[in-house]
Parts: structure tokens; sequence; C-alpha cells
């Protein structure tokens, strides 16, 4: 199995925003710069969530017309990121809520994830789309009425910190999408990281299975990693390792102060940890 380590989120050591919600030439340039950045720290996971901005501006946007209009710029970006050896997906921005009651918020929301399922289209090493969740019925009824059928493709839904687990696997199979596993957000709910890990795991083929793994506490801020933290890594990889998992992808969202460090600190415990296993093999 091999694994991969990346980051999740911004980092204040790169001074201008990696994506937004505006496809552009400069835009998709710095993209590639950042890529090009992580992968020179060993880092080969690229887990960008879109530069917020104020809502009156995102409300008056459209993505997805932005997108079409850059398809061979980003089919270039989607070249050089095989070339160096980098994967992603894309986290929604926090505008994107699918189960709204309002009509307006479901435009943008919907928008927005179309836009992001054309990068991955595109591109074809953005593998997934990460939603959020909301009232189980709602987010049900929105998905099945609005989401055009390329989104289903891509689409995944990060598991909620304080929605019910049960009901959240069952929307995500009656949908037929794969719920998307943050560890942090488990530690809020209180429950066992590796059971609710197995229990995710299911819905997702052998070929690669992504997660972001943070620390959080009561509250849901996330904390700086510990050396301690990472025995759960190493229970999380070595339980995927034997459901057959061909890679695993690791997204780091600790502080974004500290997020750099704490992903080159994960993936040197990792690449120590594996390198005389030789079922599992660490992409640096």
């Amino acid at each position: 199995m091999k694994v991969r380590v990346g980051i999740g989120g911004i980092i204040p050591e790169w001074k201008k925003p990696q994506v937004s919600m505006s496809s552009t030439n400069i835009t998709i340039k710095r993209h590639l710069e950042f890529i090009r950045f992580l992968r020179s720290h060993g880092l080969t996971y690229y887990s960008p969530m879109p530069r917020l901005c104020a809502w009156n501006s995102y409300k008056n946007y459209r993505a997805s017309g932005e997108v079409e209009k850059h398809k061979a710029e980003y089919k270039e970006m989607g070249f050089e990121m095989r070339k160096l050896g980098v994967v992603g997906d894309i986290e929604c921005s926090k505008y994107c809520y699918l189960a709204s009651t309002k009509d307006y918020v479901l435009e943008y929301s919907v928008d927005e994830v179309l836009a992001h399922s054309l990068i991955c289209e595109y591109t074809r090493e953005f593998k997934q789309i990460i939603v959020h969740f909301g009232k189980p019925n709602l987010f049900l009824k929105n998905v099945r009425r609005l989401l055009p059928d390329i989104c289903y493709k891509y689409l995944t839904v990060e598991v909620p910190e304080h929605h019910d687990l049960f009901k959240y696997l069952n929307v995500c199979k009656e949908l037929g999408i794969k719920p998307f596993l943050d560890t942090g957000h488990l530690l809020v709910q209180k429950v066992d990281v590796l059971k609710w890990s197995l229990k995710i795991s299911e819905f997702w083929s052998k070929e690669f299975f992504p997660l972001a793994f943070n620390i959080t506490n009561s509250r849901g801020k996330h904390l700086p990693l510990t050396l301690n933290d990472l025995d759960m890594l190493k229970g999380l990889i070595e339980m995927l390792e034997s459901l057959g998992f061909k890679e695993v992808w690791i997204g780091v969202e600790s502080p974004r102060e500290t997020r750099l460090h704490d992903s080159i600190m994960c993936l040197n415990y990792v690449s120590r940890l594996y390198e005389e296993n030789r079922k599992v093999i660490v992409i640096n």
C-alpha cells in the first residue's frame, strides 16, 4: 500500500491565495506554484479550499462558467500534476450549503459544486470534491433535485461534527456517494475513530482512501500535532492496509501556523515507521 501526505487548506508560508473562486490564468498559475512548493517538501497530496470572499462577492459570481472558459488551462494543470506525482481533492467553501431552504443559497451552492466537478474532470488529478452535511432530509432532497449528473462522480460528504452519524451514512448510501473521513469531526462527536473509519471505508473502492487528519478540542478547534497524536494515524494506516487499499491520502489540517511543520512531521513519522515494511510505501 502507498501512503501520500499533504496539506488541507491555506498556510501562512504561502502568501498568495493558492485557490480562488475565480478561474483566470493568474489563479491557475498560483495553483501550480503552490503544488510545486508542496512537492519541494515531499508532500504529494493537495487539498485546497477556495479563498474566502465576501458574501456579496460570492453571490454575484458564477464559478462554473469561468472554469469552462479555462478548460485548456486546467487540462495543462492536470498534466503538470501528473509530472509532479501530486493528486488532490477540493473542499467547497463555507458558503456552499446544499441543505439550505433558500433558493438563492442553493443556486450558488450548486454552481460551486459544478465548478469544482469540472476542475476534477479537466485535470483528472483532483479526484473528488468535499461538501459539508446539514439536515439529512433537506440534503438528500436538494442533492437529488438539483445536482447535475457530473457532480455525483466526484461528490463526497465530510463527516459532520454534530449530526447523527448513522443518518449521515444512510444519506450517503441512498445517494450513492462517498462519506469523507475527518478525524477531528469524529473526535468532536466523541466516538471511536477507528470504528467509524472502518464504517466509512466500506463506501470506497480499494484504489485509494483520502482523509483529513487533525486533532481537535471539544469545541472543534484544531490543535497542533504531537508525536503522541500520530499513534492514531499509525492505527488508521495499518487498518486500511489490512483491508487491501492500494493508497491512503492524508491531508493534515492542524492550525494554519503549524500546518506545514505538522505535515512534514507526519510525513517523516510515517516514512520512518514503514521504511522497513515492504507492504507500505510512502510517496515523497
